[in-house]
């Protein structure tokens, strides 16, 4: 058995819950959409303003309790009237056509099994009771590690978090999270301080800060660092430039509001997952070519979408949340009929970088199985070329977002020790 594969296998024996949250509902991209990419976007409410991935309320969804449309129904569980499911433990649920491909504990990759139980099941309880009107949300322990802050948690104790609005200038109001410590706390840092500007992954089209905030409070509880969260705006109501706008808008808000908000203009970074790669890089390279001064110091891209002209396809029988078809999706939401064509700016697909001079030092961490390796890779030998500080890091066996996927495995820890170094950091300079 090759390296990869023992590590995926290893991967998939601490691999918890993906959850769902399937509502009805409609969007353009729906037809073009693979069932995956879908459910995503079914379970957002899309009317909302900025729409993003969220607990349904009764009011945003009162169609709630209709049958989903076909494509859904296949291994979904109870929909109605019947409360929450769960799959069972171990199983990572995957999504539309892929809900029966489970990676059991001890089961090889691919094979299939079983089908939704009960939540009761596992232990785990009735996880949204306090919103009893939802149906067919798939509960599980992954969910429990997901949920708002606004909840009980345990970092509570010692992080604050802040919502402040930020003037778009079509005078949209961007929410911009700010997760720091609380006064008396230790480690408490000498102010101004230095600032990460984070911006959340969902294929541009799907989720928002909500979905990763624990993971932004326990960053800030292990460094003391305060992080700036930007919930922008999403495709494919949204396309380019809003969203990287919206990062770059709230950037900008920290750098003019330093004095109040206790930021070292000199020392802030950004930091991204995924889609929030993208637009991380895109706001560095923005920096750059707009010159601002004192210029961005460091980036952290995490598994980063880069590049709308990726043509990998996935190793046959290695099953991921994001797939070819979900990256034809995401970038055509993002860049509509442009996408994969030559008039792409630079700005929005960073993966076509040809220089990376000027640009801040990077840390860059990705699966070997991830669908975006070989375009991560390339951009980070950019650097490399360009004599820039690089560190770059491609984890054997291991799929897109593992390391929200399953937060108790090695290769998860050692990731958020990065992150939490690359953080640490800033407090040196």
């Amino acid at each position: 058995m090759s390296q990869p594969r023992r590590a995926l296998n290893s991967f998939s024996d601490s691999v918890t819950h993906v959850f769902q949250r399937i509502v009805t509902g409609s969007t353009p991209l729906l037809e073009t959409a693979s069932p995956n990419l879908r459910l995503a976007l079914l379970s957002r409410n899309v009317g909302a303003h900025p729409p993003r991935l969220r607990v349904a309320r009764e009011q945003a969804i009162p169609d709630v309790r209709r049958p989903p449309p076909p494509v859904l129904r296949r291994g979904v569980g109870r929909l109605n009237g019947g409360g929450p499911t769960a799959v069972g433990l171990g199983a990572r649920q995957q999504l539309g056509q892929k809900l029966d491909l489970q990676l059991e504990k001890g089961r090889p990759v691919g094979q299939r099994r079983g089908r939704l139980r009960p939540v009761q099941d596992e232990g785990v309880g009735h996880v949204w009771d306090h919103d009893a009107q939802i149906r067919g949300d798939a509960v599980s322990p992954f969910i429990l590690q997901q949920r708002p802050v606004t909840m009980a948690n345990v970092h509570a104790v010692h992080t604050a978090q802040e919502i402040l609005s930020v003037p778009a200038e079509d005078g949209f109001g961007i929410p911009l999270w700010r997760v720091s410590r609380k006064p008396g706390t230790e480690p408490m840092h000498t102010k101004p301080g230095p600032a990460v500007l984070y911006m959340h992954g969902g294929g541009f089209v799907a989720l928002g800060v909500e979905t990763f905030a624990r993971k932004l409070h326990a960053l800030v509880l292990a460094s003391g660092v305060t992080i700036y969260a930007v919930d922008y705006r999403l495709a494919p109501e949204h396309p380019y430039p809003t969203p990287l706008e919206d990062c770059w808008t709230a950037l900008q808000y920290i750098r003019d509001h330093a004095a109040t908000l206790g930021v070292d203009v000199a020392r802030i970074a950004v930091m991204g997952d995924s889609a929030g790669g993208n637009l991380a890089a895109g706001v560095t390279l923005l920096g750059r070519d707009r010159g601002i001064t004192p210029p961005i110091v460091s980036q952290f891209l995490i598994y980063p979408m880069l590049d709308d002209r990726n043509k990998e396809e996935m190793e046959a029988g290695v099953v991921t949340l994001w797939d070819q078809d979900d990256n034809a999706a995401g970038w055509t939401a993002y860049l509509g009929a442009k996408a994969g064509g030559d008039e792409v700016p630079v700005f929005a697909a960073p993966g076509r970088l040809t220089d990376a001079a000027g640009l801040p030092r990077l840390t860059l961490y990705v699966g070997q199985l991830d669908l975006f390796v070989k375009e991560n890779v390339r951009y980070a030998l950019l650097f490399l070329e360009a004599g820039i500080e690089t560190e770059l890091r491609v984890l054997p066996g291991l799929l897109h977002g593992f390391d929200e996927l399953a937060k108790d495995h090695a290769a998860s820890k050692e990731c958020f020790a990065l992150q939490v170094k690359f953080m640490e950091r800033l407090l040196e300079n």
